[in-house]
């Protein structure tokens, strides 16, 4: 979330088909709604501009292809956040982020302060942070 900014249903909503491995890209076009595990859907994006295509650094390529392989040891599984065939658990990652910020001894970031830390992120570094509120810039 913090290398994409993008929002938490649409990072749960992540499929492997929308990752492209050759253009170094993820896709977002879609959102999930968790009512429980296994009961959820697909949505639209928040806004017409939600849908994007963003570039990726390599580094987190190369943690999204490691983990793939990971998972193929468990099953087929569609989610990339994923242990199972389920959509992943915002729980899982709130308890997740708990652990890391205790170990690290600093306090805990909300899933919705890494979307506003990508944000911050991108104004230190001087990128004009309306061209990606319009989905016109793809990090590149």
């Amino acid at each position: 979330m913090f290398v994409t900014g993008m929002r938490s249903e649409e990072l749960f909503a992540l499929q492997w088909n929308d990752v492209n491995f050759e253009k170094i890209t993820c896709t977002i076009n879609k959102s999930l709604y968790i009512r429980t595990r296994t009961d959820y859907d697909f949505f639209y994006t928040k806004k017409r501009s939600g849908i994007r295509t963003l570039a990726l650094d390599p580094k987190t390529i190369q943690v999204l292809k490691n983990w793939k392989e990971e998972q193929k040891e468990i099953g087929e599984i569609d989610f990339i956040f994923s242990y199972d065939e389920l959509p992943p658990s915002p729980k899982t990652f709130r308890t997740r982020i708990q652990k890391l910020a205790e170990q690290a001894d600093v306090k805990p970031i909300t899933l919705y302060g890494l979307r506003h830390s990508h944000v911050a992120f991108l104004i230190e570094h001087n990128k004009n942070i309306m061209l990606y509120q319009k989905g016109l810039d793809t990090h590149q």
